[in-house]
């Protein structure tokens, strides 16, 4: 910098952001998300649409989110990376749907021998739906439809509170292929683990009672599948006692439920254990 005015890198958000995600790095890049919402917030704060903005921050973004800061490292035995974001010690907005128990980069027993791609987040469902509760609240109140919770329980049988709490703190989502033109899925299967599969399966019974043709429900193994042959691609779901699955592909989604009681799988492969072995410790993503 010349002239009176600091730098970038004299910043103190910047200089820390630098030092926990890009020190070592081939490339390095910084975005700077207060001085961005800061004057978005100007701009729209005097006008009409200065309350969905700030409903926006609050829900989304969060209270005081500084920075992201992410670089890349090349080496002979590979490629890694990494990302900070740089919260002020705050967890809310949508950093805080992650505030979650960290994982250990270990996939689980379940994922099936011959998965190509793999991730397992560490998230919170309930600030997830959470979040969407506000945005069903914004919007009903200026429709002047009354409580979200009672409408949504009304419809449904189940109320909202009970179907946030039912949802666990992991999701890993399993792929047998590469995602292409004819099958841009790749195969995808979603395991969402459960904290009580009750709201869920009252959920599922309403909608199949509206709509009966909809779906079919086959045994699988000791396992409920159901299908849908109208969608025109072979997805399939089931509710465990544990975990919501949910695949693109019917056959791939029961590989995975005939591993549920196995303890090895693609773990096993020494691919993934070498990749596996340079991670720092518990996180909360990888792939």
């Amino acid at each position: 910098a010349t002239g009176s005015a600091a730098g970038l890198t004299a910043q103190p958000t910047f200089r820390q952001t630098h030092d926990l995600a890009g020190k070592g790095g081939d490339f390095f890049m910084y975005v700077g998300i207060k001085e961005i919402t800061d004057v978005v917030g100007g701009a729209l704060n005097a006008t009409f649409y200065g309350f969905f903005w700030q409903k926006f921050q609050q829900v989304f973004i969060g209270k005081d989110l500084r920075a992201l800061g992410a670089s890349m490292a090349l080496s002979k035995q590979g490629v890694s990376q990494r990302m900070f974001v740089h919260s002020g010690g705050t967890r809310d907005g949508v950093l805080g749907w992650f505030d979650a128990p960290p994982i250990a980069p270990e996939l689980p027993g379940y994922a099936p021998a011959g998965v190509r791609t793999a991730s397992s987040i560490a998230m919170d469902f309930e600030k997830v739906l959470g979040a969407l509760e506000e945005i069903g609240k914004i919007a009903l109140s200026f429709q002047g439809a009354g409580d979200f919770g009672q409408m949504f329980e009304a419809q449904t049988g189940v109320k909202f509170a009970d179907l946030k709490r039912s949802l666990g703190k992991r999701v890993d989502l399993l792929g047998t292929k590469l995602a292409d033109t004819a099958d841009p899925t790749g195969g995808m299967t979603v395991i969402a683990a459960l904290n009580s599969p009750d709201p869920l399966r009252s959920l599922f019974q309403r909608f199949s009672t509206m709509a009966p043709n909809s779906f079919q429900t086959d045994a699988y193994q000791g396992f409920d599948v159901v299908s849908f042959p109208d969608a025109g691609v072979p997805m399939a779901m089931s509710i465990t006692d544990k975990r919501l699955v949910f695949g693109f592909d019917k056959d791939d989604m029961k590989k995975v439920l005939r591993r549920f009681k196995d303890d090895a799988g693609a773990s096993a492969d020494p691919r993934f254990q070498k990749a596996a072995a340079r991670s720092p410790g518990k996180v909360s993503l990888f792939s």
